[in-house]
This record gives structure tokens, C-alpha cells and sequence, in this order.
């Protein structure tokens, strides 16, 4: 008896296996047509799971409603509102400052810190995410800390709300800092 080797549907594989294979020049392996092997290429694959991807814009909608919840108090909305903005796009950095300053607001520091943490990997320089990491350092009882975010917070914002709110957040942190090392 000769061992035959079961035949696999190569259809049904991921899509980033397919796409090793077209690249190995297996492209009828992988399940296409004979026409469409033809015109398989790698960037037309990238292409079509680019497509096929999360759409960046995702999320939007829910952090605009959000932040409208935040500003009329409803933290719990809010809260419940930025995840599901960070659940559908958790590559924007803002969502999770975002959410950050909605934990802070309702006194979950802890889930803020970790909230600020992803969003400086994804952009370290955000003045909005040195904002959130001074509004956790106020909050946290840390005023030195506090004090040096706001700082680098004016540093990278030129103008606008953020700007003047981390102004007066540092006036208030240094006087902070002051009345401590004063006692």
C-alpha cells in the first residue's frame, strides 16, 4: 500500500499564508484560477488586506460623542464611549489620552497610567499626552511630576486650549510644589 498524501484546500488558508506562497511562485497552489494566478502579484494581495483591514477612520464618531459626555459630566458614558473608540481603532493615540483623562476624572489612576503608557508609544511627543500624564501626577499627588509634564506639554504645543490649560495646570503645580517644600 502506498501512503497517499491527503490533498489540502488551499482556498481556505489565511490570507498572509496565501500571500508567502504566491510569493514562493506557488501561485496555483494557493487555490486561484489559472487567470488569476496570471495577475496574483504581491502588492496586489497587500492591496486587497490593506482593503480588507480595519479603516483607520473607525472610532471617530464614538470619541466625538464622548468627549461631548465628558464635557457634561457623564464620565461613565464617556468612559464606556472612548473604549469603544479604542476597540475599534487602537492606533489613535488621541482615544486613549482620551479615555486616560475619563479615568482620571473618575478616579481609576491606575487604568490612566497604562491608557497614557500606549498612547506614548505611539506618539511620544503629543502635548495632549504630556497634558494627561500632569492631569494623572496632580491627581496622583505628585507635583514635581506634574509641574515637568505641563512644562514639556507647552514645549510641544505652540498655541491653543491645550496650550493655556497646561499654563495655568503649571502655575498651579509649582504653587503646589512650593506650599510643600515650604512646610
Amino acid at each position: 500500500m502506498s501512503a497517499r498524501r491527503k490533498k489540502t484546500d488551499y482556498r481556505y488558508l489565511p490570507l498572509r499564508a496565501r500571500l508567502a506562497m504566491i510569493v514562493q511562485g506557488k501561485k496555483r497552489k494557493c487555490g486561484l484560477s489559472k487567470t488569476a494566478a496570471r495577475y496574483a502579484t504581491p502588492e496586489a494581495e497587500l492591496e486587497r488586506e490593506r482593503l480588507l483591514g480595519p479603516n483607520p477612520w473607525a472610532g471617530f464618531n464614538h470619541n466625538n460623542i464622548a468627549c461631548e459626555l465628558f464635557r457634561m459630566d457623564s464620565i461613565k458614558l464617556a468612559i464606556a464611549e472612548f473604549e469603544e473608540a479604542v476597540r475599534l481603532n487602537p492606533w489613535e493615540a488621541i482615544f486613549k489620552i482620551n479615555l486616560a483623562r475619563a479615568y482620571i476624572r473618575n478616579g481609576e489612576f491606575e487604568k490612566a497610567g497604562v491608557n497614557i503608557a500606549e498612547a506614548a508609544k505611539r506618539e511620544p511627543f503629543s502635548p495632549e499626552g504630556f497634558f494627561a500624564g500632569g492631569l494623572l501626577c496632580e491627581a496622583t499627588g505628585k507635583p514635581q511630576e506634574a509641574a515637568r509634564c505641563y512644562e514639556e506639554c507647552l514645549k510641544y504645543c505652540p498655541e491653543g486650549i491645550i496650550r493655556n490649560q497646561a499654563a495655568e495646570n503649571l502655575a498651579v503645580a509649582r504653587r503646589m510644589n512650593n506650599n510643600k517644600s515650604g512646610k
